[in-house]
């Protein structure tokens, strides 16, 4: 069994370059990564999603539409405008979305109800 600081290493060397592709334009991408990188960007979205409407103290169904579509659409604009990736040699369009949707319901009702 390996340990602790051994699994440690090799998580945070797995991470760093999907970390490192996602702010670099012109990257080559496989689909895996693709995946993984609309995956967790769609999660950092939600959590500052969710975190900006509970402390302002939005409510309403027109608040998670607009999320779904805003998470929908402006992830995929960023990895084809910004790291020039053509989504449709990939598919995955829809990676993420749903738990996505959850972290960012989650987000905002913990904080909407924590400071309103």
């Amino acid at each position: 069994m390996p340990s602790k600081s051994s699994v440690k290493a090799t998580e945070s060397t797995e991470t760093k370059p999907l970390i490192r592709k996602c702010f670099s334009p012109g990257e080559a991408w496989s689909k895996d990564e693709f995946l993984d990188g609309i995956y967790w960007t769609r999660q950092a979205c939600s959590l500052v999603s969710g975190v900006g409407v509970g402390l302002a103290g939005y409510t309403g169904f027109a608040v998670i539409t607009t999320f779904i579509t805003l998470n929908f659409l402006l992830s995929l604009m960023y990895f084809r405008s910004f790291l020039g990736v053509d989504i449709e040699d990939f598919g995955g369009q829809t990676e993420g979305l749903v738990p996505s949707i959850g972290l960012f319901v989650l987000c905002w009702t913990l904080f909407y109800s924590a400071f309103h």
